[in-house]
């Protein structure tokens, strides 16, 4: 048990003693007829030890009732004293022995004080009757013990208070000494590390900074603190880190920066957003000098970055429309040409150039006898070409070259272009390593125009009929709201026809659903071929096929359908429906009417066209 427990148990025995006694007392003064005030005072005793062991009976443990049951024999002995008062003596002995063993059950301090007055007590007894000594001396003792009830559980409360505040206090140096060792230890990292690291604020002012940066700038530290950024890296321009309108800073990019001095330098910058004061945004730099690695590979380097640049631009020009022009304006200033093409193959021995010429684009239609040896050896071979051995004088030129250079673009195995580049002086700023440059070029044009062919397929599988090739309704719609747009605004006719294969359910049961597919196919390709320039065609479901044949009046149109029917595969025949547009329609309005004259022709025997 600990002291303060201890303390506490003896402290309640005593209570339970004085709640016995004066019980005791009470009955004495009863029983030899003295009803006075001591009555009333042992029984206030009585109550007041009473209430206090109604707290110790709960958690007594077996010591507190041994000294209780001890307790419960002397009180024994007084009790007989009384029953047999034959005896002063017995009287006298018992009372005192209990008053005074009562006293040392409570702590040791309050025994110095309650032995003395048992004592005092004692010479009372002496003098007076037995039952009234006993009781006043029960009525005291209740009193003493009552009254250091309180002052025990403030003194307990504030013991417990200080404990707890030792502890609190202890546990507060152990933060304070673990804050002061982290500290020092991010102190000494922060200014041993071999990167400068600075804080700036939102305007771009340094807050702190250490002394690898100090070395860095050739600014002191005094000084650097509150400047801003651009005053101490002199980059010529401005310095790309957080700002409070931007709202964010670059994660990493290389700068260069001046010295006081003019000395050029380069690092390696490193941002990441931190909070400030007031909630604002600050901004913690790590700067890492690089100028030995720029100085060294500084040839190397611009290189790397001609051909980084030409990287970006490909990439950016394979997401728009076409990435030709964009690819031509960023070759041109990559590598210093006046000229730079891309030869591509057109239809009917012929070849598309695209050229930026001055910073003018052109466009020209070249036929196969104006290519030239060189590049016509580039695109079987798919080798890059240069020559420096000018004047070269291609066909495409005004004027003679000193210097060419020729590079294939392939995709999947195939050359699908080529870049061609050309110097009219050595003036011009050629790179030294021009198969390097063109490679990544040509590598990132070719993936810009497999990125072009790529949506091209896409757009056919999402317009076409997968089976026919035709236009499929979605595109129909497109396309048909297009020319009806057209025909509004110039008044032009529009006529719109709806064929259907006769019997088809019965050359696909007799020959085969394959067989089916290639009279599908066939006659899809036969209309293609029969209508004009401009007209639409597209399958709109099953046998059925419709056109939309543009500023054609209706004996223009069964000319037209005629044909059409004419060019039916294997003998087979079909019906047709026509009918004139009418201003504001909707595709599926007219379709429906022509699909009306549809039936009609049908009724008729099949194998005919009529008019809706």
């Amino acid at each position: 048990m600990t002291d303060t427990g201890r303390y506490a148990s003896w402290h309640r025995h005593g209570a339970t003693t004085a709640a016995v006694i004066g019980t005791l007392c009470a009955l004495a003064s009863f029983s030899t007829g003295e009803m006075g005030t001591d009555v009333l005072l042992a029984l206030a005793g009585y109550v007041t030890g009473l209430l206090v062991l109604l707290q110790v009976v709960k958690d007594l443990r077996p010591r507190a009732w041994l000294a209780t049951w001890s307790v419960w024999g002397l009180v024994g002995m007084m009790a007989l004293s009384f029953i047999a008062p034959q005896s002063t003596q017995t009287t006298v002995g018992a009372t005192t022995f209990a008053f005074l063993f009562a006293g040392l059950t409570l702590p040791p301090k309050r025994s110095l004080l309650l032995l003395p007055l048992g004592i005092v007590m004692l010479l009372v007894v002496l003098d007076t009757p037995p039952a009234q000594t006993v009781a006043r001396m029960g009525v005291l003792i209740a009193v003493w013990v009552a009254l250091a009830e309180f002052p025990s559980r403030l003194l307990d409360a504030l013991r417990r208070e200080k404990a707890t505040l030792r502890r609190e206090r202890a546990d507060l140096v152990q933060v304070k000494e673990q804050l002061s060792d982290s500290l020092r230890r991010f102190t000494q990292l922060f200014e041993a590390s071999p990167v400068g690291i600075a804080l700036l604020d939102d305007e771009n002012r340094f807050v702190e900074v250490n002394e690898r940066l100090v070395e860095m700038s050739q600014v002191s530290r005094d000084r650097i603190i509150g400047l801003s950024a651009l005053a101490v890296l002199d980059t010529g321009d401005e310095l790309p880190v957080w700002s409070a309108d931007s709202g964010k800073a670059p994660e990493q990019l290389e700068q260069r920066y001046l010295l006081p001095d003019g000395t050029e330098r380069w690092a390696w910058l490193s941002f990441v957003q931190v909070p400030g004061d007031n909630q604002r945004r600050w901004t913690l730099g790590y700067i890492q000098d690089v100028t030995a690695r720029k100085h060294a590979e500084l040839q190397a380097e611009r290189s790397q970055q001609v051909l980084a640049a030409s990287a970006a631009v490909a990439r950016a020009a394979s997401t728009g429309d076409d990435p030709r022009h964009v690819v031509l304006e960023g070759v041109s200033a990559l590598v210093g040409s006046s000229l730079v093409g891309i030869v591509e193959k057109g239809g009917a021995g012929s070849w598309s150039v695209v050229m930026l010429r001055d910073g003018v684009l052109e466009r020209q239609t070249v036929p196969d006898a104006m290519i030239t040896t060189s590049l016509r050896s580039v695109w079987q071979t798919g080798q890059p070409l240069v020559r420096t051995d000018g004047p070269i004088a291609p066909a495409v030129l005004e004027s003679p070259a000193q210097a060419m250079a020729w590079h294939p673009v392939v995709v999947d195995g195939q050359t699908q272009a080529v870049i061609t580049i050309a110097w009219r002086n050595d003036q011009d700023g050629r790179p030294e390593r021009i198969d390097d440059v063109l490679e990544v070029i040509a590598a990132e044009m070719a993936a810009a125009l497999a990125g072009e062919r790529l949506r091209h397929q896409l757009q056919e599988m999402a317009s076409r009929d997968p089976l026919t090739g035709l236009s499929n309704r979605r595109d129909l719609a497109l396309r048909f709201a297009q020319l009806t747009e057209r025909a509004t605004a110039d008044g032009t006719p529009l006529t719109v026809v709806i064929l259907d294969l006769d019997l088809f359910k019965r050359f696909n049961d007799t020959h085969g659903h394959l067989a089916g597919d290639d009279l599908l196919r066939t006659f899809a390709g036969r209309i293609r071929a029969t209508i004009r320039r401009g007209d639409l065609a597209g399958r709109w479901g099953g046998e059925e096929f419709v056109l939309v044949l543009d500023d054609c009046p209706a004996d223009r149109a069964q000319e037209i359908v005629d044909a059409v029917r004419g060019g039916v595969p294997r003998g087979q025949t079909c019906s047709v429906g026509y009918t004139q547009w009418r201003r504001g329609e909707p595709l599926e309005t007219v379709v429906a009417r022509a699909d009306e004259a549809l039936y009609r022709a049908k009724d008729a025997g099949r194998d005919c066209a009529v008019a809706g």
